[in-house]
């Protein structure tokens, strides 16, 4: 019953992303069409970098279609509380599918046959990465101390130092080198949720080992140390990714509406699903052991790698028709 539970909940949480984002693109057309009115050309790009954002904040339908997709979010989170991530993933595509067809219906972005066809060879490189990726969860203790013990692992803080040491050099391309390319926006984004979903998994193994191992924790843990002491670390360190899970999402947020202002979301929205899968995907592998022996995890890096290229292949699909004009380009022109 509750693998029921979670199918319905992930199903429901995905069709509120996708309407939710249509929304949201819908209101920052409107907005944008709305402001080249009524400004000269001069003011054109104060306008769509300051103004324009500030104009969103009070807009009542981008406010509701965000409400909606964060809604969708949420239910995502609660179906992974009820069944595998292994189902719940995938169950993405929809959000990816029900964009595509409402960006056709209501943005009237046209849907080339290139992109049909770099969609589908995107889904079977996600499907590949999904079907080979690790189904159980990773072991990093059954005490508080253990799990704390497994985030102090070296390999561990380098891993997770390393994503933001990337996050940041890919940041400083965007906003001083390139602005327009769209694997940088869509490795932000991805990378980010990457971020909010290793720290997520670090919170709910802290509360679900305190919850039930650690009642035992004066007869179990290191030397009889107090439960009170592990409580203490459990807020802590749950106090850290939590920050962090809030500032990656922000983060991530920032940069999303910044796509969607500049690139159709029939186009934004397919890539950063693939991108999202496989940087989650990845990370986990990477900094959680996800299985038991060294040959495993250099069967899947080989295999994610070569379902990786086949994902970059059909974006490149996508891609090779004429970029289409954000609304700035086309009042520009």
């Amino acid at each position: 019953m509750a693998f029921l539970y979670g199918l319905l909940t992930a199903i429901a949480g995905n069709i509120g992303i996708g309407v939710g984002q249509v929304i949201q693109k819908h209101a920052i057309n409107r907005l944008e069409v709305s402001n080249y009115t009524e400004v000269n050309l001069d003011d054109k790009e104060y306008l769509s970098e300051s103004n324009q954002t500030k104009n969103r904040l009070f807009d009542k339908e981008w406010i509701f279609g965000l409400v909606i997709n964060y809604m969708g979010e949420m239910c995502n989170w609660v179906a992974l509380s009820l069944t595998s991530p292994a189902v719940v993933t995938p169950l993405g595509i929809i959000s990816v599918l029900l964009n595509v067809v409402l960006a056709s219906i209501f943005l009237g972005e046209p849907i080339t046959i290139n992109q049909k066809r770099g969609y589908c060879i995107v889904l079977l490189g996600i499907i590949g990465i999904l079907y080979v990726a690790p189904k159980g969860d990773a072991n990093l203790g059954t005490t508080v101390s253990q799990v704390i013990s497994s985030v102090h692992n070296p390999l561990f803080l380098c891993g997770f130092l390393s994503l933001f040491l990337i996050q940041s050099f890919l940041i400083y391309i965007t906003r001083f080198v390139d602005k327009n390319k769209l694997f940088l926006y869509v490795a932000i984004c991805a990378m980010f949720g990457a971020i909010s979903v290793a720290s997520g998994k670090l919170v709910s193994t802290l509360l679900l080992v305190y919850n039930t191992s650690d009642a035992l924790s004066t007869l179990h843990i290191g030397k009889n140390q107090p439960r009170t002491s592990n409580f203490t670390l459990m807020v802590i360190y749950i106090s850290i990714f939590l920050s962090i899970i809030i500032l990656s999402t922000i983060f991530q947020e920032f940069f999303k509406q910044k796509s969607l202002s500049i690139f159709h979301v029939s186009r934004f929205v397919p890539v950063l699903y693939a991108g999202f899968n496989g940087c989650v995907v990845l990370t986990s592998v990477c900094l959680f052991p996800e299985f038991k022996t060294v040959i495993g995890t250099l069967v899947f890096l080989i295999t994610f790698t070569a379902f990786m290229i086949l994902i970059v292949f059909g974006i490149s699909i996508v891609q090779t028709d004429e970029p289409i004009k954000s609304l700035m380009e086309m009042t520009d022109a």
